[in-house]
């Protein structure tokens, strides 16, 4: 389709029927050419750079974050009685490496990130979200079992660490009753 030519002042408002009056010397306007795209056409365009956008904005795929994100939690709960032990930072790391399947090296990394992220954080709902939307509801249920170990793993349950575990079950949406048998296979585990 044939473009066509629109004279335009500085101010931007298009020009097409001049009289003396709205005459503007040529220094002073420039000269806008336009294409009429179809509509047909313009909509796939508009849906690619749209999608150009996103893709460039949208960060790179964490294949640690729920690793992190669970590990953020257990060292929450550890640290609920007055300060991490070696035990519970054990069970920490033997839940990293039988639940995600890392090596040692990427727990030792994988627990110093968590670590800095539990001091940091006002919140564990961003956590805790990540974990309810992307994981079974049976490796919830896991993770609670884990929490249970790490409450236990110092020989005793501070009503701290309780009322904590069960809040962290209600929001990753574990139920009563998975919560209370996660609690026993923690105990009869140890």
């Amino acid at each position: 389709m044939p473009s066509k030519i629109y004279r335009v002042t500085p101010f931007g408002a298009p020009r097409s029927g001049f009289d003396a009056a709205d005459i503007v010397p040529d220094a002073k306007c420039r000269q806008v050419t336009r294409t009429h795209a179809s509509p047909a056409n313009a909509m796939p365009n508009l849906i690619d750079n749209l999608k150009r956008i996103i893709q460039d904005h949208e960060p790179e795929p964490d294949e640690h974050a729920l690793p992190r994100a669970a590990a953020v939690l257990l060292l929450e709960l550890a640290v609920a009685d007055a300060g991490i032990d070696d035990s519970e930072r054990r069970v920490i790391e033997r839940a990293m490496l039988e639940r995600f399947e890392l090596d040692e090296r990427e727990v030792a990394a994988l627990i110093e990130e968590a670590a800095l992220q539990q001091r940091e954080s006002h919140s564990l709902h961003e956590f805790t979200h990540q974990l309810r939307t992307q994981l079974s509801p049976d490796a919830r249920g896991e993770l609670v079992e884990w929490l249970w170990k790490v409450g236990f793993a110092d020989g005793r349950l501070d009503r701290h660490e309780e009322h904590l575990v069960r809040r962290l079950a209600d929001l990753l949406g574990v139920s009563h009753r998975e919560f209370i048998r996660r609690k026993h296979r923690a105990i009869d585990d140890d």
